[in-house]
């Protein structure tokens, strides 16, 4: 048998070319017995071509007539088997569809069952979560800061106490809880433990000017206005003497600086505020030392220590500061007098030499001279009688020279 498209011999009763797989047409001859159906037909229509019920029926020669123009039945169908393989082949396509799509619903269905257990899992942690959240914000720093106002603002200060101790415990750095703590003790008219909280603060906390503004309203409201000036003395937190400076005055400046001088020193003490006040012999200045009013001049040999303190308008002493200075100046020198001590009978004069940068001051009846003096311009005539003649020289600075004194005794004659 030939393939009718590429010309194959395949071999017999094959249903595809084993080549191009190209469906075979095989044709078995039918004839004989088509036509011994026609003349069985024929021989039971020969004299009656209407039936009974008035329809024209086909005679024999019609049924040869048909039989001319018909086409030889073929045993094999190819088209027909084509299309059945066509339409088989659509089906395993449908079946292998719905089985692809029957699986993707499987999985999407186990996909939405995951997807719902974990959105469960994750509810229950989140609800844990929420839980532990809760329950640990309730046992925190805030919480219990919170707590201990709400309680302060409702008058229960020792179950606001109980609140701000355990904030405390939480935040051991935090000088806010002892704040409220001497808050609340203070309401309770226990100064003592006031007192203490609020220095337990600074003790935490050394820059928090909020415990030191306590203490200074607490020291104010009981009258104890030196405890202001304690309370500051050995402050060096910048951010607390600027916060709490209504109660802390400007500190004042001294100058020259402190050291070793040759000469007498003129001390001037400043400020920006308040009234200053300073001592000479080391003491601590307070409101009742002199109070500052112009330069100070040291003018004795050896150590002197200058100290001063700002009062501000509330009476509260700030910082106060001291500077040490020594002198040690060489001596002036003193003038020569002429002529020496003795008796004289003669008029005469006593002279002085003047030393150069110095003037000179005297005396006649043995004193101490001093600036008030009479001051030596020229000789002078020397007194009848006993006398003593003193003087001192001074240099512009002030520095004096020790004290020169001679006695002399004029004797007159008749």
């Amino acid at each position: 048998m030939r393939c009718m498209k590429c010309g194959c011999n395949a071999p017999d009763g094959a249903l595809y070319c084993p080549n191009c797989r190209n469906p075979l047409n095989v044709i078995t001859d039918y004839d004989s017995l088509e036509n011994l159906l026609a003349d069985e037909v024929n021989d039971m229509l020969d004299n009656q071509h209407i039936n009974d019920f008035g329809r024209k029926v086909y005679t024999s020669s019609d049924v040869h007539r048909w039989d001319e123009h018909k086409p030889v039945k073929e045993t094999y169908d190819a088209e027909n088997d084509y299309r059945s393989a066509e339409l088989e082949r659509e089906r395993e396509r449908e079946r292998a569809a719905k089985a692809r799509r029957r699986k993707e619903e499987q999985l999407r269905k186990k996909k939405q069952r995951q997807l719902i257990t974990t959105l469960g899992i994750c509810g229950v942690i989140l609800v844990i979560l929420v839980v532990l959240a809760i329950s640990v914000f309730g046992k925190s720093y805030s919480s219990y800061m919170k707590k201990g106002e709400k309680a302060f603002g409702e008058e229960k200060y020792k179950k606001a106490i109980d609140y701000f101790e355990k904030a405390a415990e939480k935040k051991k750095t935090s000088a806010e809880p002892y704040i409220g703590i001497g808050n609340s003790y203070l309401k309770l008219d226990d100064l003592v433990k006031a007192e203490e909280a609020y220095f337990k603060g600074i003790s935490v906390d050394e820059d928090s000017y909020k415990c030191y503004l306590a203490l200074c309203e607490f020291y104010e409201e009981q009258g104890q206005l030196d405890k202001i000036t304690d309370l500051f003395e050995e402050c060096e937190s910048e951010k607390v003497l600027r916060e709490c400076s209504e109660y802390v005055p400007a500190t004042p400046e001294i100058s020259p600086e402190g050291g070793n001088y040759e000469d007498i020193v003129t001390v001037e003490i400043t400020s920006d505020n308040g009234t200053i006040h300073y001592t000479l012999d080391n003491s601590v200045p307070t409101k009742e030392s002199p109070v500052y009013e112009g330069p100070i001049s040291i003018e004795e040999d050896g150590p002197a220590v200058v100290r001063a303190v700002c009062v501000n308008d509330k009476g509260i002493a700030g910082k106060s500061v001291k500077v040490e200075y020594t002198l040690n100046m060489p001596m002036v020198d003193g003038p020569s007098v002429s002529p020496a001590a003795g008796n004289y009978t003669d008029d005469i004069q006593i002279t002085v030499s003047v030393p150069s940068g110095t003037k000179v001051y005297y005396t006649l009846d043995g004193s101490t001279p001093t600036t008030s003096s009479k001051e030596y311009t020229g000789p002078i005539d020397m007194p009848e009688g006993k006398s003593t003649f003193s003087c001192i020289a001074v240099t512009e600075s002030g520095r004096e020279s020790s004290v020169i004194r001679r006695q002399y005794n004029l004797i007159t004659l008749e």
